[in-house]
């Protein structure tokens, strides 16, 4: 019995495992942690990269937007007329939308250059530039040289921006107006004066404006321009035979020049000019 007995007990021994030692654990825990760690940074590397990468590809659908709706209608959209989705980033941050100031006033297509430009990360300047589509990178507040018409880039923004030459070559060909009228007849003392200011192109009515080298030419002009309606959309220069008379009187010169400036109705509108010598008649007493 006791033989058997010690045989158990030797065979239980034999068979027994020690456990893992104290040191043994916290090896396996920091190598666990490690693989956490960089599992956790990894994830958060691929959400980040995401975040950019649907942003970016935002940026550049807002910028396709912007072209296809210009080219098709010759208006800039405004910010209040864009969906909200595209105004938010992918940190739910505001997508900044910044338009050259002439094209406040003028059509892109009327323009030759613009007074925008980018300042790019690398410190190359992009001229000529008719809209910036901007992600500001986090806790970033524009500067002020945005009011100044000029827009640094940092590293870390996300950007697209449309050139004048872009909007140009996609967009303007076959677009804009033109002024048909080559001359203004004369002007005679005491006789009437009723001219059409015949223009083509964009979208009608046309809005008129007159500038001269002589202040009492502009101003008289100015005073008698008809401006186009939707009835008639085209300019006129209009006035009786005492105002002919009186206009007249002011001159010492036997002509006047003027500068015709006609804009249509787009937003922004096209621009023509076109300058006209104007021959003045006195009437022999």
């Amino acid at each position: 019995m006791n033989i058997k007995s010690k045989g158990k007990l030797r065979g239980y021994k034999e068979g027994f495992r020690k456990g893992f030692s104290l040191i043994e654990i916290a090896i396996v825990l920091v190598i666990v942690s490690i693989l956490l760690g960089l599992g956790i940074r990894s994830c958060i590397s691929g959400i980040e990269t995401a975040k950019i990468d649907n942003t970016q590809d935002k940026l550049l659908n807002f910028k396709t937007f912007i072209l296809r709706n210009f080219c098709k209608t010759g208006n800039l959209v405004k910010k209040k007329e864009i969906d909200s989705y595209y105004l938010k980033d992918a940190w739910n941050n505001d997508i900044e939308l910044i338009y050259a100031l002439d094209t406040n006033d003028s059509n892109p297509c009327s323009l030759k250059t613009t007074s925008l430009s980018v300042i790019l990360p690398s410190g190359n300047e992009v001229k000529d530039v008719v809209a910036v589509i901007l992600s500001p990178s986090a806790n970033r507040v524009l500067d002020s040289n945005v009011s100044l018409n000029k827009v640094e880039v940092k590293n870390d923004d996300l950007w697209e921006y449309i050139t004048l030459y872009e909007i140009k070559t996609q967009c303007c060909s076959n677009k804009g107006i033109s002024i048909l009228t080559d001359s203004l007849p004369p002007i005679v003392e005491g006789e009437n004066y009723d001219i059409t200011l015949v223009a083509t192109g964009g979208k009608p009515p046309y809005k008129c404006d007159v500038t001269s080298e002589n202040s009492t030419v502009e101003s008289f002009f100015k005073n008698h321009l008809v401006q186009g309606s939707e009835a008639f959309p085209y300019c006129k220069i209009v006035f009786s035979e005492d105002d002919s008379k009186d206009f007249i009187s002011l001159l010492s010169s036997s002509e006047v020049s003027i500068n015709l400036e006609v804009k249509d109705s787009s937003n922004p509108p096209f621009l023509a000019s076109r300058n006209y010598l104007i021959t003045v008649i006195r009437r022999k007493l």
